[in-house]
């Protein structure tokens, strides 16, 4: 089960910004000031969570390749974002 909030008019947190944040900061009137250390902090423990996950999934699937357990009828995909929806890597990795 897959639960989704609605954020600044949209579901896919995945494409949320800084924009955004300071879009409902402004629709809210709290301070900026009072917001950005904890949006710095979640962006920096997301990005080095992110790129842990991401290197043991790349690892992991090596391993296999070079045990022959991947198979032409068994291929695995690395799969490092949520979806084909989420955005390049330019815009996650400013």
């Amino acid at each position: 089960m897959c639960f989704t909030l609605n954020f600044d008019k949209t579901k896919n947190w995945f494409l949320v910004n800084e924009e955004n944040f300071i879009h409902w900061v402004k629709k809210t009137n709290i301070p900026w000031r009072a917001i950005n250390p904890h949006i710095e902090d979640t962006t920096a423990k997301v990005l080095t969570v992110f790129a842990r996950q991401a290197l043991q999934k790349i690892l992991s699937y090596l391993k296999r390749q070079d045990s022959g357990q991947n198979s032409d009828s068994n291929k695995s995909k690395i799969t490092l974002l949520p979806d084909e929806r989420a955005p390049p890597f330019d815009n996650v990795f400013p």
